[in-house]
């Protein structure tokens, strides 16, 4: 099964942000995504029952805005909720 790669527009901070997210599932069956902003590093989002939503996790030096964490997590949730329809 080819895997698909999403990919979305999203706004933060007063920026638009080209967003390419990748899925992939782990031994544990939860679904994360591999997160590149405007073909910058690629950031990994997973589901984080404490936010109740998707969040970037293991980020280094290149960190991203809360905004733009929250704007990419609601995108990621309405792709979710998507491929669960």
């Amino acid at each position: 099964m080819r895997t698909r790669t999403y990919c979305f527009e999203t706004s933060a901070e007063g920026k638009t942000f080209q967003v390419q997210a990748t899925p992939f599932t782990i031994v544990t069956k939860e679904t994360r995504y591999r997160v590149s902003c405007n073909e910058g590093p690629v950031h990994i989002f997973a589901w984080d029952e404490n936010l109740n939503r998707f969040s970037a996790i293991k980020e280094g030096i290149d960190r991203l805005s809360e905004k733009l964490v929250s704007a990419i997590s609601m995108e990621l949730q309405s792709i979710e909720h998507k491929k669960a329809a």
